[in-house]
């Protein structure tokens, strides 16, 4: 089976992880725990460590999440729909 780069698509994902709360959760909870993701992604010694992995992190909340993961979505969708026949 060809990789999608032999069949000329030279692509690149980058992984990004992304934290949700279930319906309901009181916004006081959300934005705390955000807070704290923010916060923590300006640490100079999580930043180092993650460095290690090759990670760059970077931090973004709600709709600019939101906007993110779904334009990433359609881009597999699409890739998808050319290098499997009748997707």
């Amino acid at each position: 089976v060809p990789t999608a780069k032999e069949l000329g698509y030279d692509i690149s994902l980058e992984i990004m992880y992304f934290i949700a709360f279930p319906k309901g959760t009181p916004t006081e909870i959300v934005n705390r725990f955000t807070d704290a993701l923010e916060q923590v992604s300006k640490m100079d010694d999580f930043n180092e460590e993650m460095a290690d992995f090759m990670q760059t992190p970077f931090f973004v909340r709600g709709a600019e999440a939101r906007n993110i993961l779904e334009n990433q979505q359609a881009e597999i969708m699409e890739l998808e729909g050319k290098l499997i026949p009748g997707n």
